[in-house]
């Protein structure tokens, strides 16, 4: 009987030390990520290239989006405009709101929304943080993302685009889940510049555009009005290659159709929007 105890006991006290484990968000480079997006079911790869020194003097690895890590923080930056917030944290609880900003008339908001514990194909009794950053107010949208101890992301995107989904990893060297022979991509990003559609569309007063860059590049997102006027220009400099996401305020004009226009080097695009007021 006494045997019997000493057993379960050691099982509960193991129990508790892996709980206190500090939380492994891996950013080495070479991991690589297997990964199926929604908009295309391929099993694609991606492979951390290495860290990179930003502006700002802070290193931050590529992997998904530009992170770093900081004790039980995981920062991003945006490179379009060299702005990093909190995006993790793996000592909050669940509820609690780890990182909120006022953007007037929106605010910005990171929220731990529960904590899990893994039983699948990458692995079982992992802890698994689910994450959602959003704006509320006007212009209210948000991101999603699921953590995975030891794995990092492991789904992450857009609640109305979809996002993607990992279906394997190889972290310093260990294989976890579906492994595929595919050869790992230069990047995640198409093989030239894309620019979306804005969300929402028609809009009041806020909308969202998004484009994606292969390469660096000089570019300029501007703002017509049908006449040919330019409205605004929401960004003029030279841009790494990633995805991008501008707001535009458009409170002071008038209700009508408008033209974005994203100019990369050479290459010109654009799209019409709609604001309703």
């Amino acid at each position: 009987m006494h045997y019997f105890q000493l057993f379960i006991g050691l099982i509960l006290f193991s129990s508790f030390l892996k709980a206190q484990e500090p939380f492994y968000f891996p950013l080495n480079e070479g991991d690589r990520w297997y990964y199926t997006a929604t908009q295309d079911p391929m099993i694609r790869t991606l492979e951390n290239p290495g860290d990179t020194l930003l502006v700002n003097g802070h290193r931050y690895f590529h992997t998904w989006e530009y992170y770093r890590q900081q004790g039980d923080s995981v920062f991003k930056i945006d490179t379009w405009n060299n702005y990093e917030h909190l995006v993790f944290n793996f000592a909050a609880q669940e509820g609690d709101t780890i990182y909120q900003k006022v953007f007037s008339p929106d605010t910005f908001v990171v929220i731990l929304t529960n904590i899990l514990i893994s039983n699948g194909y990458l692995g079982d009794n992992r802890r698994v943080y689910s994450f959602i950053s959003k704006t509320t107010g006007f212009n209210e949208h948000g991101t999603y993302y699921s953590v995975m101890d030891s794995i990092g992301i492991v789904s992450y995107g857009d609640f109305i685009a979809g996002g993607i989904t990992v279906l394997g990893a190889e972290i310093n060297g260990q294989e976890y889940g579906t492994i595929t022979a595919v050869e790992p991509e230069i990047a995640i990003y198409p093989t030239e510049a894309i620019l979306h559609q804005n969300y929402p569309n028609p809009f009041n007063p806020i909308t969202t555009i998004s484009y994606s860059l292969s390469s660096a590049a000089d570019v300029t997102l501007s703002i017509y009005d049908l006449s040919g006027r330019k409205i605004t220009t929401r960004v003029n400099s030279i841009q790494q290659a990633g995805e991008y996401r501008i707001n535009w305020n458009a409170e002071n004009a008038a209700s009508g159709v408008y033209v974005y226009q994203l100019r990369t080097g050479d290459m010109v695009q654009q799209k019409k929007c709609i604001l309703l007021k």
